[in-house]
């Protein structure tokens, strides 16, 4: 996505800019494949790949998706740049973790947090405490700044940043809560 940025703001300033790379395809590592690339890659050179997928030009699959806020600095330079319309803003529908063999669901709310076998019970109660303290927080109210209980700081969600207040939620937990914090996925819309 760097790479798309730099190009993107050198052109708004009406620079030209020629990417070269060594791969047949566009990105290194955090590269978004054509789905025949992605099928010769992982599943060899024969792969097939099922007709129930319909056109291969349809789809790009990002090796490595990548999360965004839903605004904030990076959005702006996205649209200013004209890189976002290339690109396809997904709400994030859930975060797994993989844990002793087994799949996770990350917990995104009070009730999913007493029932997750991610969390001990102490951690389920400060878990459930920071739900509680997100949804009474009032950004007019500075009485509901208080965290609560387990963080005896005043915090202001207006004022902090994200990196900052993702601290303050995962500090209690040994698994960070990535889906209460990330709003956007942004993975490149495939060419026609």
């Amino acid at each position: 996505m760097k790479e798309c940025l730099i190009s993107g703001l050198l052109s708004v300033e009406g620079k030209k800019v020629f990417h070269l790379d060594r791969n047949g395809y566009y990105g290194g590592a955090s590269a978004s494949l054509r789905l025949d690339d992605f099928y010769e890659k992982f599943r060899g050179k024969d792969a097939k790949i099922p007709e129930c997928l319909g056109q291969k030009r349809d789809y790009n699959v990002d090796l490595i998706p990548k999360f965004i806020m839903a605004s904030g600095l990076l959005v702006e330079t996205l649209i200013h740049t004209d890189v976002a319309r290339n690109m396809d803003f997904k709400p994030v529908d859930g975060s797994f973790v993989y844990r002793k063999g087994t799949i996770a669901q990350v917990p995104t709310t009070a009730g999913e947090a007493m029932t997750s076998p991610l969390m001990g019970v102490l951690e389920k109660g400060r878990i459930v405490q920071f739900f509680g303290w997100i949804n009474n927080y009032d950004a007019k109210n500075p009485k509901t700044h208080k965290a609560g209980t387990f963080i005896s700081k005043t915090l202001d969600l207006t004022k902090m940043t994200a990196k900052v207040a993702s601290v303050h939620a995962f500090c209690p937990l040994n698994y960070g809560l990535t889906r209460t914090l990330l709003v956007g996925c942004v993975s490149p819309r495939a060419s026609p």
